[in-house]
């Protein structure tokens, strides 16, 4: 449900800044700049999963691959907005939101996009570990303060002075599914989007990480539960004409697999 009182600027000198760019450009994403300060102007859009992302979830039930809740505009900009401000209060490194009205939301920019950065940026392997022990570790203050983030792929966080910072809040799930499996889904999704950073990674250590913070001592079943689901394709992956022929990305989910197959 969608509750007007969630509109609001936090000055009057952003308001007029932010009306007039709005009336004359209709880009989706905007960065902008204010009293010395940058931000991003997001207009609102629906949110649902695709429809073969649908499909695998119907077929195998695999518990990390739950689909989000179909949602319209105002829907998702409440959810985004009021997600936001719950986890900033909760003292959770995200975006401050500056201003909310009902087609956009504008919010602090909170530095570099980290998927971007540990890509193209000259990093050691001892500088990259640790940028990703602190991203799981932002992860895990969501989880531990009992919310879920929904778009935890690595490319949904940012990095300014040396601080994490988890962003896009859009999406949600039915009342139906526990905390504790969308929480689940989120860690899984974090760890196959790791394949986008194109770098030899030690899953296990990042695992052991994510349950050392949280405590959750299922995670290593329930990982190996849902990575045994997919062993048929760990198998054709295996084989020495597809192995040569593949992505890299491929091969790093191929060799997640068989990591959460050990564990």
């Amino acid at each position: 449900m969608f509750n007007k009182d969630i509109y609001f600027f936090k000055t009057k000198q952003l308001e007029e800044k932010i009306l007039d760019i709005v009336k004359n450009n209709k880009e989706f994403i905007l960065h902008i700049e204010h009293d010395n300060k940058f931000y991003w102007l997001k207009r609102s859009s629906k949110s649902d999963s695709s429809f073969i992302h649908k499909l695998i979830y119907k077929t195998t039930k695999a518990k990390g691959l739950m689909p989000v809740i179909p949602s319209e505009k105002e829907s998702v900009l409440y959810h985004e907005v009021t997600k936001l401000q719950r986890l900033k209060e909760k003292n959770i490194n995200v975006p401050e939101v500056v201003a909310c009205q009902k087609d956009f939301l504008v919010l602090e920019d909170k530095g570099v996009n980290l998927r971007k950065y540990i890509r193209h940026t000259v990093l050691d392997t001892s500088e990259t570990e640790e940028l990703i022990k602190k991203t799981v570790n932002v992860l895990a203050q969501i989880h531990n303060v009992g919310e879920y983030h929904a778009g935890s792929q690595i490319k949904n966080y940012t990095l300014k002075d040396d601080l994490i910072s988890a962003i896009d809040f859009e999406d949600k799930f039915s009342n139906d599914i526990s905390l504790h499996d969308i929480q689940f889904r989120d860690f899984f999704l974090f760890l196959v989007s790791l394949s986008d950073l194109k770098k030899e990674l030690d899953y296990k250590e990042i695992i052991d990480i994510y349950k050392k913070l949280t405590k959750n001592e299922t995670i290593d079943k329930e990982l190996k539960i849902l990575a045994n689901k997919f062993n048929f394709l760990a198998n054709i992956i295996e084989t020495k004409f597809i192995y040569n022929k593949v992505s890299r990305d491929v091969i790093n989910n191929y060799k997640l697999i068989r990591t959460l197959q050990e564990l």
